[in-house]
């Protein structure tokens, strides 16, 4: 007595469909050999989606060394222009000292003007 003749391979297939639906994926993958397939089968697309993350990391690590960079050249243009109103306000000698000063600030806007630009090419590739 056969008691699956009545059993097509539609049937089967329609209730092995509804079982799977159930499993989490955890549960999926812990079945042998599925790990190796689904593996093998997802490989590039996990390769791709994981190039994916890693950009996204560093452009986030470069948009952050880039607003410190920002940050750092807006307050140094900042103690220039007071330097700068500072030397035109203060009587001689007082002003005449402060000119190496403003020379080492202006090296210090232009080296990050440089730095910003560079971080900006990064981040547009």
């Amino acid at each position: 007595m056969d008691k699956y003749k009545d059993l097509s391979q539609g049937i089967f297939d329609e209730i092995l469909d509804n079982i799977v639906g159930r499993l989490s994926t955890h549960e999926i993958m812990a079945i042998p050999g599925i790990y190796e397939c689904m593996s093998e089968e997802f490989n590039n697309q996990v390769l791709d989606e994981w190039e994916v993350e890693q950009r996204k990391v560093e452009i986030s690590r470069l948009e952050d060394k880039y607003n410190r960079f920002h940050n750092a050249q807006t307050k140094l243009e900042d103690i220039h222009s007071y330097l700068e109103d500072k030397m035109l306000n203060d009587t001689p000698p007082y002003n005449r000292d402060l000119k190496p000063t403003i020379r080492r600030v202006e090296k210090g806007i232009k080296y990050i003007d440089n730095l910003l630009e560079k971080l900006d090419n990064q981040l547009n590739e």
